[in-house]
């Protein structure tokens, strides 16, 4: 999925990289990337999504070159920068150097800090389907209904 090429080593333990989408016109995805420390006060966004069938792909230009990322990935990617999102973005299939087994052994460790320190997290399940409304409605109900019965708090970031 990656290119090593396109990466340039982290000299930190503690670096990770973020991308940031260029705006471009209509369905060209185009970003870049700024390395920063992960105790940073860096304030970014995390994706997690499923990376879906490997085999149907889109193209991003990253660093002036086409890169093959899945559907699932890409669709996300548009959607933000469809919304003019100009922030800095981290996406493991994209931020991790994938065909270096040492960096991506280093980066996977790092993950639960990245997500906590995360200012935002979006979870993105694809494309709205036929019933993802009715679906939402009902999650919607019955929270309200069994609020009194639910505790959330292992569920915040901060007790990941």
């Amino acid at each position: 999925m990656a290119h090593p090429s396109l990466y340039s080593p982290l000299e930190n333990r503690r670096d990770f990289r973020l991308m940031r989408i260029k705006p471009t016109n209509g369905t060209d995805i185009e970003i870049e990337f700024e390395v920063y420390r992960l105790d940073s006060d860096v304030k970014f966004t995390a994706l997690s999504y499923v990376w879906g069938d490997p085999k149907v792909q889109n193209q991003i230009v990253c660093n002036g070159r086409n890169v093959p990322i899945t559907s699932n990935l890409w669709e996300v990617l548009l959607q933000l920068k469809h919304q003019g999102c100009s922030g800095l973005i981290w996406a493991d299939a994209i931020c991790i150097n994938q065909q270096d087994n040492i960096e991506k052994g280093i980066q996977v460790n790092m993950m639960r800090s990245i997500y906590s320190r995360a200012a935002t997290v979006i979870f993105w399940l694809g494309k709205e389907q036929r019933y993802d409304k009715d679906a939402v409605r009902l999650m919607n109900t019955f929270f309200s209904n069994n609020r009194d019965h639910i505790d959330l708090e292992p569920f915040r970031a901060s007790s990941l």
